[in-house]
């Protein structure tokens, strides 16, 4: 049977709360997508974000 034996650190990406200065490291699998950003129009963005695991705040890791 396989198993995980620890993560690629070329797959182990970080970011830094804005909110509480936390640094996170996560990977892409850690992730989801959302809409954000809504206009007065009702368009949206689409960004991959995650939550900060010390305050709760999302943040934006990939938008486009």
């Amino acid at each position: 049977m396989a198993k995980i034996v620890g993560k690629d650190p070329a797959a182990v990406r970080r970011v830094t709360c804005q909110s509480c200065a936390g640094i996170i490291e996560y990977t892409l699998s850690e992730t989801r997508e959302e809409r954000v950003n809504y206009d007065y129009l009702g368009d949206s963005d689409l960004a991959r974000v995650i939550n900060c695991p010390g305050c709760g705040h999302m943040i934006q890791v990939k938008r486009w």
